[in-house]
């Protein structure tokens, strides 16, 4: 592997180790939301943000692009693949992030009922698996899109990300 395809494989690993991230906090840093291949696209913007209306997800695309070296059929049916995934994902992150924010008001008041909530995590919790579920589904569809090297390089990188390669997580096995 030379040196860039190295920096593209590190960039890739960042990328989908901040998707976990992302999906749970959102590009503006709450709640689930964000981007990646067959995740939300994160069209928001905000801090690491790509440039203007461009979310995290967003600002990674040129890179996963090159990685696997998509075609441009592929580049379309995955922008239409990210935007399907953010239109079920937002406003189910939205739901959550409203009842975290009602859980996290009432716990600070002092106010708080554990029943009431209880209820409202067991709520929040469903909206996320619902969310993952979206998330999934989209990567899923990314996956179908792509030749059998590039299942293969993206399955390398999912393994990365999920600390399943060698070594620290993200990093690829030593080549001696």
């Amino acid at each position: 592997m030379n040196t860039k395809q190295a920096l593209v494989a590190v960039g890739l690993v960042a990328l989908l180790a901040g998707t976990v991230a992302v999906a749970q906090h959102g590009s503006g840093g709450r709640g689930p939301g964000g981007g990646m291949p067959g995740h939300p696209a994160g069209m928001r913007g905000g801090p690491g943000a790509g440039g203007p209306g461009m979310g995290r997800g967003e600002a990674m695309v040129p890179r996963v692009t090159e990685a696997l070296q998509l075609t441009e059929a592929q580049i379309a049916a995955w922008a239409t693949i990210r935007e399907e995934t953010q239109v079920t994902v937002e406003p189910l992150a939205t739901q959550a992030r409203a009842l975290h924010e009602e859980i996290r008001t009432a716990l600070e008041a002092g106010t708080a009922d554990a029943t009431a909530i209880g209820t409202k995590l067991i709520a929040a919790h469903t909206l996320e698996v619902k969310v993952r579920a979206a998330m999934d589904a989209g990567r899923a569809a990314f996956r179908a899109l792509l030749t059998d090297e590039q299942k293969a390089k993206f399955d390398l990188l999912q393994q990365m990300r999920n600390g399943k390669g060698h070594g620290r997580r993200g990093c690829p096995p030593p080549t001696d």
